[in-house]
C-alpha cells in the first residue's frame, strides 16, 4: 500500500479542513494516509473526525506575534521536521491545503525530490488581505510544484503565472438527510461561517436589520466563531436586534440547523467553493448567496441559487425580502436543481479526480 502525506494548517473547525478530512478518510482504503499539521498545538483537538486507519502526525512551531528573523528560524525548524518524516516514510505524493503549508511542501520538495509535490489554493489569494511576503514567496515556489490544484475558472486564472500545470478540482458535499426531524424551531435565515473580515457579516448583519423592519418575526441565526465575535456582539446590540439575530458559536450538528431552516444566507466578500452553501443545497434548503469578484461558476443564478449583486445593505435586504414572498413552487424549482447539480460532485467522484492526480 502506498503512502500518501495531507498536509495543512491545522484540523480545527473550517471548509478547507473539512474536505481534506473527507478526502483522506475516502481514500484511506487504497492508500496509507498521514495527515500532518504544522500550526496546531498538541493540547487543541482534532474537530473533524479521522479513521482510525490514518496516522496524525503534529509538527508545530509558533510563528505568531514573532520578529521576521525568527520567523525564517521556525520554518526551516518546520521543514527539518516535515523533511525527516517525508525521508522515513517515501511518500508517493505530499498534499497541502492553504499558502503557509503549500510553501512548507514546495521548499521540502525541493530538497527530498522523490515524492510528487501536490498543492492546492482553497480561494483567491489577490482577494484576501494577506502578508505581501506571502504573495512574492508563493509567486516564487509555487512554479516548483509538480499540480497546483484550484477550485474554480477565476482562480486558475488569477494564478496561471504562478504554476505551468493547475488543475481544477471542485470541492465534494455530502449528502444531507433532510427528512431527519428534529426538535428545533423554525429558523427563517441561516448562516455558516467564519467570524472574520472575509465573510462579510457586519454587513450581513446591517441587511438584516432592514428586513427586520419589514417583519419583526424574521430570525437570522449565525453558526461559528472567528476573531470578529466580540465586535460583532457589540454591533447587533447597537443595532437593537439581539432578539432577532442569534450567535450559535461552532456546532457539530450542522446538519440539525440546516433542515431546520428555510433560506441560508452567505454573504462573504470572496470564496473558493463554498461548503455551507453546498451542504445546504444538500439540505434542500434554498440559498441566497452575495455576488462577489471570484464568484464560482458552480453557483448559478436563479437556477440552483439566488445571487444578489449589491454592495448596499438596504438593496440587499430588499431582494431578500422578494425572495422570501416567491411563490412555494418557485422557490421548489430552485431546490430541485440545486440538488440535482450536486449530485455529480460527491465523494466519490471528487476523490478519483484526486486519486488521478496521485
Amino acid at each position: 500500500m502506498k503512502t500518501i502525506f495531507f498536509i495543512i494548517d491545522t484540523l480545527e473547525t473550517g471548509g478547507s479542513e473539512r474536505v481534506l478530512t473527507e478526502l483522506s478518510n475516502f481514500l484511506s482504503n487504497k492508500y496509507k494516509i498521514f495527515i500532518i499539521t504544522i500550526s496546531q498545538p498538541n493540547k487543541v483537538k482534532d474537530f473533524y473526525k479521522l479513521n482510525k486507519n490514518i496516522k496524525r502526525v503534529k509538527i508545530y512551531e509558533n510563528l505568531k506575534n514573532e520578529n521576521f528573523l525568527i520567523k525564517i528560524l521556525r520554518f526551516i525548524s518546520l521543514s527539518n521536521k516535515l523533511s525527516k518524516i517525508i525521508i522515513k516514510e517515501k511518500p508517493k505524493a505530499c498534499i497541502s491545503f492553504l499558502t503557509f503549508s503549500n510553501l512548507l511542501n514546495v521548499f521540502c520538495s525541493l530538497i527530498y525530490k522523490n515524492t510528487k509535490c501536490i498543492i492546492s489554493e482553497r480561494i483567491n489569494p489577490k482577494l484576501i488581505k494577506k502578508n505581501f511576503i506571502y504573495n512574492i514567496l508563493s509567486f516564487v515556489f509555487y512554479r516548483f510544484a509538480d499540480v497546483l490544484v484550484v477550485q474554480s475558472k477565476s482562480i486558475r486564472n488569477s494564478l496561471k503565472h504562478y504554476n505551468k500545470n493547475i488543475k481544477i478540482i471542485f470541492n465534494h458535499v455530502r449528502n444531507i438527510n433532510n427528512k431527519n426531524k428534529y426538535n428545533f424551531k423554525n429558523i427563517n435565515f441561516l448562516s455558516i461561517s467564519r467570524l472574520d473580515r472575509q465573510k462579510n457579516i457586519f454587513f450581513l448583519i446591517k441587511s438584516f436589520s432592514y428586513l427586520v423592519d419589514f417583519n419583526k418575526n424574521f430570525k437570522l441565526y449565525i453558526v461559528g466563531d472567528g476573531p470578529q465575535k466580540k465586535k460583532i456582539k457589540i454591533f447587533i446590540n447597537n443595532l437593537n436586534v439581539s432578539k432577532h439575530v442569534k450567535l450559535l458559536g461552532i456546532k457539530n450538528n450542522v446538519e440539525k440547523y440546516l433542515t431546520s431552516s428555510k433560506f441560508y444566507i452567505h454573504t462573504a466578500l470572496t470564496e473558493g467553493m463554498s461548503n455551507a452553501v453546498l451542504e445546504a443545497m444538500s439540505a434542500n434548503v434554498p440559498c441566497i448567496v452575495l455576488k462577489h469578484h471570484s464568484q464560482h461558476e458552480f453557483f448559478k443564478n436563479k437556477d440552483n441559487c439566488f445571487i444578489l449583486n449589491t454592495s448596499n445593505e438596504k438593496k440587499f435586504s430588499r431582494k431578500v425580502l422578494k425572495i422570501t414572498k416567491m411563490k412555494q413552487f418557485k422557490i421548489d424549482k430552485i431546490i430541485r436543481r440545486a440538488k440535482k447539480s450536486i449530485a455529480k460532485i460527491n465523494i466519490k467522484n471528487i476523490a478519483l479526480k484526486w486519486d488521478n492526480l496521485i
